[in-house]
């Protein structure tokens, strides 16, 4: 499932931009070419927002496809040697993406589908240890039921 289209591409980058980088294909090596780059684009979307999202979800937003386009365009511009064009939001995208990836960021108007509730709440530092200095007040959290985690010598606390 693709997230941006050919029409998307041309939209941003011209018709004109579009065939002078694909102008020495025949019509099927046009196509087959510029739908690589297509999919090139939606895997690097899915690189980094596919653990929060459905795939189906992001080809719905409006906000991963205009990303996706974006991307798209970048790399088109590479081919046949050209100095990449659309450099700079090319990176403040991947900026954003990296955000997403690490739940700092959320696509907006999507549900995700991983469950973001925190596994343990009511933390504190506990400076006295030089590693391991998290501690979970347990009767007040919820989660904890990882069997990493240790019993504190410190009761109520579990080791983080």
């Amino acid at each position: 499932m693709a997230y941006t289209t050919q029409a998307e591409i041309q939209g941003l980058f011209s018709q004109v931009g579009v065939m002078i980088r694909l102008d020495d294909l025949d019509p099927p090596g046009f196509k087959n070419t510029l739908e690589g780059f297509i999919d090139e684009a939606t895997g690097i979307i899915d690189q980094y927002a596919q653990y929060f999202y459905d795939p189906a979800d992001l080809a719905n937003s409006a906000w991963v496809r205009r990303r996706c386009t974006w991307i798209a365009c970048f790399l088109l511009s590479q081919r046949k040697g050209n100095p990449a064009l659309f450099f700079r939001r090319y990176e403040e995208i991947l900026d954003e993406l990296e955000r997403v990836k690490i739940g700092d960021l959320m696509i907006p108007g999507l549900p995700t589908s991983a469950d973001m509730t925190p596994a343990m709440s009511n933390l504190t530092i506990d400076e006295r240890f030089h590693v391991r200095k998290l501690r979970v007040h347990t009767s007040i959290s919820a989660g904890g039921t990882s069997p990493r985690q240790d019993i504190a010598p410190f009761l109520p606390y579990e080791w983080l």
